[in-house]
């Protein structure tokens, strides 16, 4: 019974075989691309030599969202818990990435020389959003605080000169 329905509708088995195909092509199609896709290239493979990504806070993140998307150019500005301190600058016309596994996170792309500058600070970075065709990246110089002076003062009056 079977060979005479095969006998009658000959296209059963070559289109039977298609759809097999067809499917087969679809679940390996599918399978590599969850492959690729929980297997990406690290940022690290798109650091230029002699430069370094420094991971850093920044504390108007919530801000950037709606502003910048994977990469940027911007200022540093390091804030105060202070009322009455200023920002002051930090750097300009760098590059900032977001964290490609966590887009709440960001880093900056500097000089290798210039890193330390960078990591030593521990308060959260203001970031401004600049031109991406600014010029090179600068970084200020770091003022030193005050010297304390210790002045001892003697009243040679109530000195006996004997």
């Amino acid at each position: 019974m079977d060979l005479q329905i095969l006998k009658a509708k000959p296209w059963i088995v070559p289109l039977a075989g298609f759809f097999i195909s067809i499917l087969l092509a679809l679940l390996a199609t599918s399978s590599n691309s969850t492959v690729q896709k929980d297997d990406p290239l690290g940022i690290d493979t798109y650091i230029p030599k002699g430069y370094v990504l420094v991971p850093i806070e920044v504390q108007n993140h919530e801000s950037l969202d709606s502003v910048i998307g994977q990469y940027g150019v911007v200022d540093l500005y390091l804030t105060s818990d202070l009322k009455s301190q200023k920002s002051r600058p930090v750097a300009k016309a760098v590059k900032l990435l977001r964290a490609p596994k966590n887009p709440s996170q960001f880093g900056v792309l500097v000089p290798e020389d210039q890193a330390p500058s960078l990591v030593v600070e521990s308060l959260p970075f203001y970031v401004v959003v600049q031109r991406p065709d600014r010029g090179g990246t600068t970084f200020e110089k770091v003022r030193s605080k005050p010297h304390s002076r210790v002045v001892y003062e003697e009243d040679f009056n109530d000195v006996d000169h004997n």
